[in-house]
């Protein structure tokens, strides 16, 4: 069978002469322009911190939306505005607000205010407000998002008495099916990081961390850890005043 040859249109022969030449034209000016002004591919690694700040910024708006939609503890609205408060109270762990003081009741204002409740108190004046808002609670499991309030976590007035109340506050950022609560604190001459709290056992060091530390003198039966230490949480109500006046330096923390 003999097979012929078709023959090759001169249509097709521009049209694949066109292509060539655009394409080299193409690559030549992309070759001749200056690297600034190159297309940079928007699939490149962020740096480490960018793509913590965008996770972070991420999460707080995808919290943001749902607490938009949903109202009232009926659909969980308390449960999404606790999440925001646990997500900025984890980030200003490692990246503090500069404009609050870096102590226990300086974190826990800069935190509230970072999610749009300003705040700007000492651990007895939030403690206070969160009376009047009738905020407080003695549950055996806090929720995510809660203060937590703690005595005698040192010796204020430096009388040698176990006699200083709220001198303590952190915030509940997750919480255990056992009923172990992890939280955020500042201040205690440790920095910022993290303490455990489980008031069914809060004795057992297992799962309650080291709050105040032992010193010469103290009893036997002694409070030190933060499950003897609590004293209340608190649930903070977006709706309401949290802002007092600045507090003179000498009622800090």
């Amino acid at each position: 069978m003999e097979c012929r040859r078709r023959p090759v249109r001169l249509g097709t022969l521009i049209a694949a002469a066109s292509l060539t030449t655009g394409l080299c034209a193409g690559l030549w000016l992309y070759l001749s322009l200056p690297p600034a002004a190159k297309p940079i591919s928007v699939a490149r690694p962020l740096p480490v911190e960018e793509a913590k700040e965008l996770d972070h910024t991420r999460a707080l708006f995808a919290l943001a939306i749902a607490a938009s939609r949903c109202r009232g503890a009926s659909c969980g609205g308390d449960a999404v505005f606790g999440g925001m408060l646990a997500e900025e109270a984890r980030w200003q762990l490692d990246h503090p607000d500069l404009r609050y003081r870096d102590d226990c009741s300086g974190y826990v204002s800069a935190v509230a205010s970072g999610v749009g409740v300003d705040m700007d108190g000492v651990v007895a004046s939030i403690y206070e407000l969160a009376v009047v808002h009738d905020a407080l609670h003695w549950d055996e499991v806090p929720r995510v998002g809660d203060l937590v309030f703690f005595d005698d976590t040192h010796d204020r007035d430096r009388d040698g008495l176990w006699d200083d109340e709220l001198t303590h506050i952190g915030i509940v950022l997750e919480v255990d099916e056992d009923g172990t609560a992890t939280f955020g604190q500042a201040g205690l001459g440790m920095g910022r990081g993290l303490g455990t709290i489980n008031l069914k056992y809060p004795s057992d060091r297992e799962f309650n961390s080291l709050l105040r530390s032992w010193e010469r003198g103290d009893a036997a039966d002694s409070r030190h850890l933060t499950g003897e230490l609590w004293t209340a949480w608190a649930t903070l109500d977006p709706s309401v005043d949290w802002l007092t006046d600045p507090p003179p330096p000498d009622s800090w923390p």
